[in-house]
């Protein structure tokens, strides 16, 4: 397969007209002198001031009209084997080399050349990852919004499958071709490149700039979806730089009013449940036991609003039961959340994950009952919430409750308080959990029906 070749991009006319400076204008153009402007500039003449002696005021207007004109993929598929990629690692290597707004300028060119599936492959091959990476790491340097701009283009190259195996150290799957020659190196440099590139990721979990921690994990989150990203990811303590942000933010009762918190929750939670759901991860992590009193106190928090923060009800409840699979976890989820326990739920025990768990469950169903009503009688439904939760998070958290929930039960400890528990709850409840497992006739009596 030709990358270069496999997706075609229609450029309707207005958009050219909208990108006036193509690179056919650019031919013929005479060179600019100091501070004539780019008003009848072509793409050329902008890579051509990328890599001269010009001062930094005009690297920075030509790194801003180079960005406008990225925005065809088009323009962008035709210059990725030409001098725009060494042109902008040339500008931010090392970072703040000339400001820290061309570092900006340069990381939000690298995130549009990487929207394309041959771009992505020409960064990594033309060493702008190590920029990136620099730039990342450059706290005091440069400046936030720099650092910004090169971890969301980090998380652009990862978005493909292709770009992804690139930053991991692996090559390029047989059969895929690109005009830009394979990158220089040993496998060797590309597992340290690989390294350092989750490493940068991993030191920004903990960073007080929302922007900043929240793209560093929607990257790791795309990383952890392969093994060997998963292995990096552990040795360089991704759980416990999470775990400790986490801490963070359940200790502040406010957190979920800030979308960019949420976001960020959300994001580190799905980067806990790949880890968790990997055998590497289950057997090798020494910090796997840090997470459930973290996620416990989540799940505390957002029991509170039984028809908002789905999405986020979705990703915990999914690493929760992630965690208890391995046999471990499981005892933490009948310890008491507090301590001293000064919260009990109406039983009268202390509160626990599996006393959350089964009161986001019946949360759930509640919701999701005059959906599927209104399903069966033909009616629409409406694809969002009340609140502007996706509706499809509903049955995904009633998912991963029952899953969870059977999993407890396999300690007997465990099984005993949901018995408890699920005693006064409707049949059909229990049915739902555990019709079909080990544990049926222990929680549905003989004959027992909704009846």
């Amino acid at each position: 397969m030709d990358l270069d070749s496999s997706v075609s991009y229609q450029v309707s006319d207005s958009l050219r007209h909208r990108h006036a400076y193509s690179c056919q204008q650019a031919e013929g153009k005479p060179g600019r002198g100091k501070g004539a402007g780019f008003g009848f500039w072509g793409v050329e003449d902008g890579i051509r001031v990328l890599s001269d002696d010009s001062d930094s005021a005009d690297k920075e207007e030509a790194l801003a009209h180079l960005l406008k004109q990225l925005a065809s993929c088009e323009l962008v598929s035709r210059l990725v084997g030409g001098g725009l990629i060494p042109g902008l690692n040339a500008v931010s290597s090392p970072p703040c080399r000339f400001s820290a707004k061309c570092d900006e300028l340069a990381c939000l060119s690298f995130r549009q050349i990487a929207m394309v599936p041959a771009g992505a492959v020409a960064l990594y091959n033309k060493g702008s990852v190590e920029v990136m990476v620099a730039v990342l790491d450059a706290k005091g340097t440069t400046d936030d919004a720099a650092r910004v701009a090169a971890c969301n283009a980090l998380r652009q190259v990862a978005f493909s499958w292709v770009g992804r195996g690139l930053l991991l150290g692996e090559k390029l799957p047989e059969g895929v071709t690109t005009k830009v020659p394979p990158r220089a190196g040993s496998d060797e440099d590309a597992d340290r490149l690989a390294k350092g590139v989750v490493a940068a990721l991993a030191k920004n979990l903990t960073e007080d700039g929302p922007a900043l921690r929240t793209s560093a994990v929607k990257c790791l989150e795309l990383l952890t979806t392969f093994e060997k990203g998963l292995q990096i990811a552990l040795c360089d303590s991704v759980f416990q730089f999470l775990n400790q942000t986490l801490e963070k933010i359940v200790a502040a009762e406010d957190w979920s009013y800030d979308a960019s918190t949420v976001a960020y929750v959300e994001h580190a939670l799905n980067v806990i449940w790949n880890i968790a759901l990997d055998d590497f991860g289950k057997v090798m992590s020494t910090e796997v036991n840090l997470m459930p009193k973290t996620l416990g106190l989540l799940l505390f928090h957002v029991a509170k609003f039984p028809t908002k923060l789905l999405k986020v009800k979705a990703a915990v409840t999914g690493a929760v039961a992630a965690l208890f699979v391995k046999a471990e976890t499981k005892r933490a989820g009948v310890v008491s959340l507090f301590d001293p326990p000064r919260v009990q739920c109406p039983a009268g025990t202390h509160v626990d994950i599996r006393y959350l768990l089964v009161k986001l469950l019946k949360a759930a169903n509640a919701m999701y009952e005059p959906i599927v009503a209104a399903r069966k009688a033909g009616e629409p439904v409406a694809s969002v919430t009340e609140h502007g939760d996706d509706v499809q998070d509903i049955p995904r958290i009633i998912t991963n409750c029952n899953h969870a929930i059977r999993l407890l039960a396999d300690l007997p400890a465990a099984r005993a308080l949901i018995q408890q528990q699920l005693a006064p709850e409707p049949f059909v409840l229990r049915r739902q959990i555990f019709y079909g497992t080990q544990f049926e006739s222990e929680f549905i009596k003989k004959n027992e029906s909704a009846g």
